[in-house]
């Protein structure tokens, strides 16, 4: 039998991610909007990406440790 090949994670994907996050975040002040609820919506998806990001980065040290060790 085959087995599996251990694909990495592109750290190019996360840092996409966070850097859509951070617009995301930015977006209430770019478009200039006073509401609370926008802004807080903005925040959410943002932190929604971040989580994101953060849960491929987890997944990819417990994936390949050797690349995390100095």
């Amino acid at each position: 039998m085959l087995k599996k090949e251990k694909k990495d994670i592109d750290p190019r994907i996360v840092i996409i991610i966070l850097l859509v996050g951070l617009v995301c975040q930015s977006l209430p002040t770019i478009i200039d909007v006073d509401s609370d609820t926008s802004t807080v919506v903005y925040t959410v998806i943002a932190l929604g990406f971040e989580i994101i990001a953060l849960i491929l980065y987890v997944v990819d040290i417990n994936k390949n440790p050797n690349k995390y060790k100095k």
